[in-house]
């Protein structure tokens, strides 16, 4: 499959890094907001990560929009 298939069949997905130091951030992070939930209750910490999620969203889609913007500009340019 090609890559323009891939991205119009929703079948392309950027894979997260799994070396080590990465999921030693991952486990920190993990650490953390179980502390918070601890403290702030499971309820308020659903809120925060729909609300997050939704602003997460919204600002991926722009990078991506952006970074396409500037690789068509750049094949553009490369035609000139």
């Amino acid at each position: 499959m090609n890559l323009l298939e891939e991205i119009f069949r929703n079948t392309y997905s950027i894979e997260l890094p799994q070396t080590p130091e990465y999921q030693a951030l991952r486990e920190k992070g993990n650490r953390f907001w179980e502390y918070i939930e601890e403290r702030a209750g499971a309820e308020c910490i659903e809120k925060y990560w729909d609300d997050f999620a939704d602003m997460e969203a919204a600002g991926h889609f722009h990078y991506f929009r952006e970074g396409f913007l500037l690789g068509a500009s750049l094949m553009l340019e490369l035609r000139s």
